[in-house]
C-alpha cells in the first residue's frame, strides 16, 4: 500500500490533504468564541428535538437533498473534463472535509446534548459523504491531469479507454450517492430516534 501511494501522487497529496484538514478541523472548536458555542450547543439541541418528534432534519426536503447530492456529483465529475478544474475540485472537498469534520468535533464537545451512539451514527453518514466524495475527487483529477499532460506536453495515452473508464467511475458514483442519500434521507433519522 505504502509502494502504492508513493508511486501515485495524487493519491498521496489528497490523502495528506485529508489529514491535514481533519487537524484544522478539530482545532477550529477551540477558539470559537463562547457566544458561537452557546449557539451550537443550542442547535445541538434543537437537532435531538427535532429527531425525537420526528421533524425533518433539515429546512430541505428530501427530493432537494437527494437532487442536491446528484448534482454536486455531476459538477466534480464535469470539472474533471475541464482543465482548470482541479483547483475548484481541490477547494470544494477541503470545504466539504472541513465542514464535517468540524462538525463531528462540536458534536463531541457538546456530547451532554446527545449521547455517543447518537454521534457515532451521525458521523458514519458523514464518512461515507466523503468517502464517496473523496473516490470521485481523486478521479477527477487523475483525469484533468491526463488531459493536460495530453495536451501541454504531448503525452500520448488511450483518451478513448481512459474516458470510457471515467464515465463508469461517474456511474458508479451516483449510484453510491443515491444510495447514500436514501440512507441518509431514511434510515439515518430512524437509527437516531433509537439510540436517543
Amino acid at each position: 500500500m505504502k509502494q502504492y501511494m508513493k508511486k501515485n501522487k495524487v493519491l498521496l497529496l489528497l490523502v495528506l490533504l485529508t489529514i491535514i484538514i481533519i487537524i484544522i478541523g478539530i482545532f477550529i472548536p477551540a477558539i470559537l468564541p463562547n457566544k458561537v458555542n452557546k449557539e451550537i450547543n443550542l442547535n445541538i439541541k434543537n437537532l435531538v428535538i427535532q429527531i425525537k418528534e420526528k421533524e425533518q432534519l433539515s429546512n430541505t426536503t428530501p427530493y432537494i437533498t437527494f437532487i442536491g447530492n446528484i448534482i454536486s456529483t455531476l459538477i466534480i465529475w464535469s470539472l474533471g473534463i475541464s482543465i482548470i478544474g482541479i483547483p475548484i475540485i481541490i477547494f470544494y472537498y477541503g470545504l466539504k472535509s472541513l465542514y464535517l469534520t468540524v462538525e463531528i468535533i462540536l458534536l463531541l464537545k457538546n456530547i451532554s446534548q446527545s449521547n455517543i451512539l447518537f454521534i457515532l451514527i451521525y458521523s458514519i453518514s458523514s464518512l461515507i459523504y466523503l468517502s464517496i466524495l473523496f473516490i470521485l475527487v481523486y478521479y477527477a483529477c487523475n483525469y484533468s491531469i491526463i488531459l493536460i499532460k495530453s495536451l501541454f506536453m504531448k503525452k500520448e495515452y488511450k483518451i478513448k479507454k481512459i474516458t470510457y473508464n471515467y464515465f463508469k467511475i461517474l456511474i458508479i458514483t451516483i449510484i453510491l450517492i443515491t444510495v447514500y442519500s436514501l440512507i441518509e434521507i431514511f434510515v439515518i433519522p430512524k437509527l437516531l430516534r433509537l439510540v436517543i
